[in-house]
């Protein structure tokens, strides 16, 4: 799956947990023509500065094509299937991100995934942009008022936390709100698969901890328990 770009990677996963009969390339045609009509805007306004590159891709996904955050049922899991968000245009930050980072890669913008606590983002050049909230261009102190508006005193904000990850670490973000938002809709079977298949890309301590969870939940506790040794070893 990693081998695969981001796009097609999260279709993958929508198409293994829940849309069996899911048309991949159908939905990567969607972001083919979404990247065209936004090269377009481009050309149509001779766009070169960076922050009018992003202002114009912000106005062509937000206010034209209508994308935005659901904050209304942030945890209902289609929020993570890059399909549902693209039919319904709501999302939340990591999936919102996957496609404003897909579509700028079509347009030979190298917008990169930044994996901030709680709140995925990404940057473009030396700017930093909230999908979810329409591609609000983010200051530091933006950065540490939602680090304390999400976490308090209980994460210090660091410099790490801007760095860009690779797809492995996006799509291991990804699985982890699904395991989360099947966890807590009490379906565990989809929280197991969604485990087994984040530990098939992504074996790291954390990866186990959380199929131990989702076993201790199904009620497998000798399995669970030999995942959580894994995880403390």
């Amino acid at each position: 799956m990693l081998d695969t770009k981001l796009d097609e990677a999260s279709l993958i996963i929508a198409k293994r947990l829940q849309y069996p009969d899911l048309d991949i390339n159908y939905y990567l045609s969607i972001l083919d023509n979404l990247a065209y009509e936004f090269m377009d805007r481009l050309d149509a306004l001779n766009v070169k500065e960076h922050k009018d590159v992003i202002d114009t891709l912000n106005y062509y996904l937000f206010e034209e094509e209508g994308f935005k955050g659901n904050s209304i049922d942030y945890y209902n899991p289609s929020n993570n299937y890059l399909n549902d968000v693209i039919d319904n245009r709501e999302g939340i930050p990591i999936t919102l991100s996957i496609i404003y980072m897909e579509v700028g890669r079509r347009a030979g913008l190298d917008i990169k995934g930044i994996n901030f606590p709680g709140h995925f983002i990404v940057r473009y050049e030396d700017l930093l942009i909230d999908p979810f909230n329409k591609g609000r261009i983010l200051s530091k102190d933006d950065l540490y008022q939602l680090l304390y508006q999400i976490y308090e005193d209980r994460i210090g904000f660091d410099e790490s936390f801007l760095q860009p990850v690779g797809n492995d670490i996006i799509i291991a973000r990804l699985l982890r709100n699904l395991i989360h938002s099947y966890l807590d809709s009490y379906d565990y079977d989809k929280a197991l698969t969604a485990s087994n298949i984040l530990l098939s890309i992504h074996d790291d301590a954390e990866a186990f901890r959380d199929r131990g969870l989702v076993l201790y939940y199904k009620g497998d506790y000798s399995n669970a328990l030999q995942d959580l040794l894994r995880y403390l070893e």
